[in-house]
């Protein structure tokens, strides 16, 4: 099992909790479509849960209890440049599981080289704006129709 993770603090947190577990790593990137793109990453006051890539929007709604706590400035990978660059052997997995706050489309556009090698792929994806700019379930269908 691969976990990938772009906040240090719970980046560190999860090489902890996963230390004595085997076959499992973590790797601290901040996945999107475009290699080397400077991006605002806000954190939230929950432990960071809900931090994302876009701010909150309907989020901010459903769990009022949540807020913005600071941002930090994060650089982006691709997941195909992620997966050339630490060396995996993306024929060892055929499970992609995606829940990034909003950013998984621009996860999924970033893997056109490694995204036909999974047999199963699940996305958690709002089908109203969560997040300001947040893809949507209308938007991961038709992309991976297409994919």
């Amino acid at each position: 099992m691969i976990w990938v993770e772009p906040q240090p603090t719970i980046f560190q947190r999860l090489q902890s909790n996963i230390q004595t577990c085997p076959n499992q790593q973590a790797f601290q990137y901040l996945l999107s479509d475009t290699d080397h793109k400077k991006y605002d990453f806000h954190i939230t006051d929950n432990q960071g849960e809900s931090s994302s890539l876009f701010l909150l929007k309907d989020h901010a709604k459903m769990f009022p209890h949540v807020h913005l706590s600071h941002r930090i400035s994060l650089t982006s990978t691709t997941f195909d440049t992620f997966i050339q660059s630490e060396h995996i052997n993306i024929t060892d997995y055929d499970v992609l599981v995606l829940d990034t706050q909003g950013s998984e489309l621009l996860i999924l556009k970033g893997a056109k080289e490694v995204l036909s090698h999974f047999t199963y792929i699940q996305v958690e994806v709002a089908d109203f704006e969560a997040y300001e700019g947040c893809c949507l379930l209308h938007e991961i269908h038709e992309y991976l129709l297409s994919a």
